[in-house]
């Protein structure tokens, strides 16, 4: 778990899983961040297995990312004026990283 602070930082709690922690890190040094906020953790999710993914949803006024790490999954939307580049520049480093990424619509 990691703690994250900052006025850019909201929601009702600032505590990320690992991965949702460094994906957040690297949205926070991209131009055109308003504000990321971090949903619950899931805990028990999935078989453990040390997957890392990230899919990434268009959603009204925000990008929502679903991140799943090792069993645990946590919902992390990111406000920005600028979605088109929140992504682009997201995937890009989510390949460097060798993350699974996706894409989808909010259903």
């Amino acid at each position: 778990m990691k703690h994250l602070d900052g006025k850019r930082i909201g929601g009702d709690h600032t505590t990320f899983i690992e991965l949702a922690g460094e994906v957040s890190d690297k949205l926070l040094k991209i131009s055109g961040v308003d504000k990321v906020s971090p949903g619950y953790i899931q805990a028990g999710i999935g078989s453990g297995r040390g997957t890392r993914s990230v899919k990434i949803i268009d959603d009204i006024g925000s990008v929502l990312l679903k991140i799943k790490q090792s069993g645990s999954a946590q919902e992390v939307r990111v406000f920005t004026k600028d979605p088109q580049n929140i992504k682009l520049e997201l995937a890009k480093w989510l390949r460097d990283q060798d993350i699974e990424i996706g894409f989808g619509d909010r259903t």
